[in-house]
């Protein structure tokens, strides 16, 4: 066999070699990707727990609730970090109609009248609530089904409601930026209607943590965490889910650096240090 015939052999092999190769890389950085985010949860979580524990004295932690963290770790990876409470949407449950038809009606981009979405909306409760005895939703994202047809105004509507605090209000004050620019620019919990105010019990929050790799492999976790889960059980995941790129919001902190990079020491403590933990903002 002629060295041409070889090479016209051996040719094919080495780019199928190589194409192997980089779908292994691939795969090791979206698993490595995915560790990570799934870890800095974790992370979260505790130093929430911790913070939750010693009273209103300490809001280190919190004090990322009205934007995101970004967190450099080294030179290998970036995590972003958005903490909610869930205190500040409305429960799709425990909501009045009334409630209910205020919010749609603020909401951005929603397609559709407000009044048949909420029609919609109690309809289902009542339907689901006979046949099961219990609670109507079980998660914000079944609106997918109550409004099939309607994929713009469950996703106008999906930041602003909630299932975890069974409350017949909201706290205003601790309402996503978005929901309280949409309600009036600059406004917040005075613009909200007495009626509708209710404290939040600080209790669950919503946290999403996206990691980027130097390499580019990119992953997303998103979790619920019920910090009154009962006695028995200091804490309870009531959603862990991966959402897809780009169809998280994920707003601008506003943190100094300074508190940033409190922010950060206080999350990744020694890990961090060994990374050499930097904060950036965007």
């Amino acid at each position: 066999m002629t060295l041409a015939a070889i090479g016209l052999i051996v040719a094919p092999a080495q780019v199928e070699t190589r194409s192997r190769v980089r779908q292994i890389g691939n795969i090791k950085g979206a698993a490595e990707a995915e560790a990570m985010a799934d870890g800095v949860v974790r992370l979260l979580v505790i130093a929430l727990w911790r913070e939750l524990r010693q009273g209103s004295g300490s809001s280190r932690i919190r004090s990322i609730l009205d934007g995101s963290l970004s967190c450099e770790l080294g030179q290998s990876a970036t995590v972003r970090l958005l903490l909610e409470d869930e205190g500040g949407k409305v429960d799709l449950n425990a909501a009045s109609p009334a409630l209910l038809q205020w919010l749609i009606e603020r909401a951005p981009g929603l397609a559709g009248g407000a009044a048949s979405v909420t029609q919609s909306i109690l309809d289902h409760r009542v339907r689901l609530t006979a046949l099961n005895g219990g609670l109507a939703f079980s998660d914000a994202a079944e609106l997918h089904d109550v409004l099939p047809t309607q994929p713009a105004s469950v996703r106008a509507l999906l930041p602003f409601v909630t299932v975890q605090t069974r409350l017949p209000g909201f706290d205003g004050r601790a309402a996503p930026a978005a929901l309280r620019a949409a309600i009036a620019a600059g406004g917040g919990q005075a613009l909200v209607p007495p009626m509708f105010q209710r404290p939040s019990p600080s209790s669950a929050f919503r946290i999403v943590a996206t990691t980027r790799l130097a390499d580019r492999a990119v992953f997303i976790r998103e979790a619920i965490i019920d910090f009154n889960a009962g006695e028995q059980r200091p804490l309870a995941i009531r959603a862990w889910a991966q959402p897809e790129i780009h169809s998280t919001s994920v707003p601008p902190t506003t943190l100094n650096r300074t508190a940033s990079e409190q922010v950060c020491s206080v999350l990744f403590g020694g890990f961090g240090a060994d990374l050499g933990v930097a904060t950036s903002q965007h």
